[in-house]
């Protein structure tokens, strides 16, 4: 991960992860091993410019101090992925968990603003193999994603549940 100073910690860029998701795609193919990602929207609560600027900074080192270092953080849009080598659906149940625990909040801006992260997954997990493609994981991750945001009793979704 590489640290800005003028931002503090910052996350992957989208057209890094592609890189490094189609290699780890790749890799999964050739020696199938389970390979794990989260889609994620994390809103903070109340969104006001000053506390999304903070909410932002939190979240990213949030994610870089609490993955593995395998593990692949990105930022894109309103969304946050996080690739997750290695690891199957009851250690990417595990990193949601973490997620949700470590997100619980209450945070505070500098300014002393008090504020809270509304935070939904969705998780898909493949075990590797010839079939195994970036775009249908992508796609699973962001199904489930919606699933978790239609149901305000879950927190996260798994794409196998769905």
């Amino acid at each position: 991960m590489k640290r800005d100073d003028a931002q503090g910690m910052t996350l992957y860029s989208w057209d890094v992860f592609k890189i490094l998701l189609d290699y780890e795609v790749n890799r999964s193919q050739r020696y199938p091993n389970p390979l794990s990602l989260l889609d994620m929207t994390i809103e903070p609560q109340p969104n006001t410019p000053e506390i999304a600027r903070a909410a932002e900074s939190q979240i990213a080192v949030l994610l870089n101090s609490r993955l593995r270092s395998a593990d692949i953080p990105a930022h894109f849009k309103e969304d946050y992925f996080v690739l997750l080598p290695t690891t199957d659906e009851t250690g990417g149940c595990a990193v949601c968990e973490r997620m949700v625990s470590i997100f619980k909040g209450p945070f505070t801006t500098e300014g002393g603003e008090s504020y809270t992260l509304a935070l939904r997954i969705g998780l898909t997990t493949s075990l590797g193999g010839s079939n195994l493609s970036a775009e249908v994981l992508i796609q699973q991750a962001s199904s489930a994603l919606k699933s978790a945001r239609s149901q305000s009793s879950k927190l996260y979704v798994s794409y196998s549940d769905l």
